[in-house]
């Protein structure tokens, strides 16, 4: 299976929760060791994350990796129909699977 990640909604996500910890773009790419350019391509999805820096972003802005990549929030800010919706679709929602073509030979 091969797997797609959109990284513009990883954006998004990470400059959603720098801007819930009240963090300047500049203060962000300082915690990260980042230059403010960089921190800016990250959150409009222009450069791809590692996993070691998208742990980082994660320590940095105390959000769960889980947020970060699927845009998660609280059960309690959603109503019951919202909240079953969420959960329901969360599981698809950044990552696209297709056959490989090592699966495809087994058919």
């Amino acid at each position: 299976m091969s797997v797609v990640i959109n990284h513009k909604i990883i954006g998004q996500n990470i400059r959603h929760a720098r801007e819930k910890q009240q963090l300047l773009q500049k203060q962000f790419a300082a915690y990260l060791g980042v230059s403010s350019s960089y921190a800016g391509r990250i959150e409009r999805g222009v450069n791809k994350l590692n996993i070691s820096l998208l742990y980082d972003v994660s320590l940095v802005l105390h959000t769960p990796l889980s947020e970060l990549l699927c845009g998660c929030c609280p059960q309690a800010a959603l109503g019951e129909e919202e909240a079953f919706q969420k959960n329901h679709t969360m599981k698809s929602c950044l990552l696209y699977t297709s056959p490989s073509p090592r699966d495809r030979q087994k058919s």
